[in-house]
């Protein structure tokens, strides 16, 4: 694997923060004077600040009981677009990560993978009718659901604003935001208090959007909207929990063609890595969102800048000028 940014900071700076007698030595190391005493005294102090803070809010995140659903005997999890990319990485995940869990995937196409977990519901999301349907047999042949995973998307073509048809822009609307809000509406809990895990599979581009992809982003801004609402609708049951996940390009069949333009500082996401990291924080019942490679966990603070910095940006990192028009 090439060297980029995340391995940078992972096995580099990410280890100098966490132990911050590492930046105490390395400053000695370097200067060997004692007039580095105050910038040693001011690293460390920076690299405690920082771990306390990121110890804080990972414990806020996990705050409250949260039963192990391992511990569960007969527990249900809902993933749509579950036969192939990251749908079938989270599926492959969940079983083994539990066992006892029935893995149902609602998808168009048929999986390839067969396991005695997995039960299959084979459905059109652009068909609003079907997909009440298929919820309706799951929900009579399943029961209560304890993880939903809303993973399903498609892209239309890339292409200039104008040559966007209509039949398109309602397509991927259907399947990328009306599907995912009917699923969520109907296996959500209403008034019992229960057990139930909300995984929405988003993306950076809902919050930055580059030219040439307008309806896939805007579906996925429309989903992150979704999932904050939703999410603050429920912020004080304990029970009840969600993780909105905003990768960068994944490393799967939808997104190829075409390679990141600055791969060091955005490389491609593997979908079975991230698979482990969401499946991880539905065992511990993490809140919040989980962003992949690094450069998403600063796309809302991009977003935010000065126009003229978030135009040279953009300009620098040739989001606006890497997608072939198809």
């Amino acid at each position: 694997m090439p060297l980029n940014l995340d391995i940078l900071f992972k096995r580099v700076i990410s280890p100098l923060f966490k132990y911050p007698i590492l930046l105490g030595l390395l400053t000695l190391w370097y200067f060997k004077q004692r007039q580095c005493n105050l910038l040693q005294l001011l690293l460390v102090l920076l690299s405690l600040m920082l771990h306390v803070m990121v110890y804080l809010n990972h414990s806020y995140k996990e705050r409250g009981r949260w039963p192990n659903l391992q511990n569960k005997p007969q527990s249900t999890c809902v993933i749509t677009g579950g036969s192939n990319g990251l749908g079938l990485a989270m599926v492959e995940q969940f079983l083994f990560q539990f066992p006892c869990m029935t893995v149902v995937i609602i998808d168009k196409c048929v999986p390839k993978l067969k396991h005695s977990n997995i039960v299959f519901y084979q459905c059109d999301l652009s068909d609003s009718d079907e997909v009440e349907s298929v919820l309706d047999q799951i929900i009579l042949n399943h029961g209560n659901v304890d993880v939903l995973v809303n993973n399903a998307g498609i892209r239309n073509k890339y292409q200039n604003f104008s040559n966007i048809r209509r039949e398109d822009l309602s397509l991927i609307f259907k399947v990328n935001v009306v599907a995912p809000t009917i699923i969520l509406q109907k296996l959500a809990p209403k008034d019992e208090a229960r057990q139930f895990y909300l995984v929405t599979i988003a993306s950076v581009l809902g919050i930055n959007a580059p030219a040439k992809a307008a309806t896939y982003a805007a579906t996925k801004a429309s989903l992150i909207a979704l999932h904050e609402s939703w999410s603050h609708e429920h912020s004080d049951e304990n029970l009840v929990r969600s993780l909105l996940v905003l990768p960068g390009q994944l490393d799967t069949a939808m997104f190829q063609g075409f390679k990141p333009p600055k791969e060091f500082l955005a490389p491609l996401v593997d979908p079975e890595k991230l698979a482990v990291e969401i499946v991880n924080c539905c065992r511990s019942g993490v809140r919040g969102e989980l962003c992949a490679p690094l450069y998403a966990n600063f796309m809302y603070i991009l977003k935010g800048s000065p126009y003229m910095l978030v135009q040279l940006a953009r300009k620098f990192s040739g989001m606006d000028k890497c997608l072939p028009i198809e």
